[in-house]
């Protein structure tokens, strides 16, 4: 659209505008796409990128500061996720690399002495008294 009506954004340079009500002229809000409707939603245009940031004397607006509390809530909280989740990690990583080879090591090491040739004659071998058991009867 057209800037007939806004002001140019002195924060931010590039060609971001700011509407007298204190959007940015390009839907307002923090992202997402505009449902109008029953047709489908309408794509965001974001402003460009400034090629180099610099500070201001003019101080932010009270939706700037409210939307940078957002960010920062949101980004606190998707770092709280990432580390619950390295947390619940670690457990299972230790499990899976640790635990389940001494398992199969160790299940393999008996299997290998359970049935070594030298030993399978006392392994089939009756016990004592299951053979007076049987004679008995």
């Amino acid at each position: 659209g057209g800037t007939a009506g806004r002001t140019p954004n002195a924060r931010g340079g590039g060609d971001a505008y700011r509407t007298p009500g204190g959007g940015n002229g390009h839907g307002g809000g923090l992202g997402g796409a505009h449902h109008h409707g029953g047709g489908p939603p309408s794509i965001v245009q974001l402003p460009q990128v400034p090629s180099t940031m610099r500070q201001t004397d003019v101080p932010p607006t009270d939706r700037e500061r409210v939307e940078v509390e957002i960010i920062k809530s949101l980004i606190d909280s998707y770092f709280g996720i990432v580390r619950k989740n390295f947390i619940d990690m670690v457990p299972k990583t230790v499990m899976h690399f640790l635990v389940n080879h001494v398992r199969d090591a160790m299940q393999n090491e008996l299997v290998a002495e359970l049935y070594r040739d030298s030993e399978v004659p006392s392994l089939m071998r009756e016990a004592d008294d299951v053979a007076q058991r049987r004679e008995t009867c």
